[in-house]
């Protein structure tokens, strides 16, 4: 049988995203932002770096339980995409 050759193409569609300082109820709305903004360039994944925040509330926490739904269906959507080429 002859040799098969099959190219995979290889696309990194993740974006780290490093937070500092406090992430409450005031600055929830503008990394809620950023989260869309990524989503809409075909990002599939997030990566929260939350090493420097200095206290966390629920606001922000729902920023990235919702970032977590979304990205996860930009995921699904991104690998029926492949599947159809």
């Amino acid at each position: 049988m002859p040799l098969q050759i099959h190219s995979i193409e290889h696309i990194i569609r993740i974006v780290a995203i490093k937070l500092t300082g406090r992430f409450d109820a005031f600055e929830a709305p503008k990394v809620r932002v950023l989260v869309d903004e990524n989503l809409n360039k075909n990002i599939c994944h997030l990566v929260f770096d939350l090493s420097e925040v200095e206290m966390l509330d629920s606001a922000g926490l729902a920023v990235m339980v919702s970032a977590l739904n979304l990205t996860a269906v930009a995921a699904q959507n991104f690998l029926k995409e492949l599947q159809a080429k």
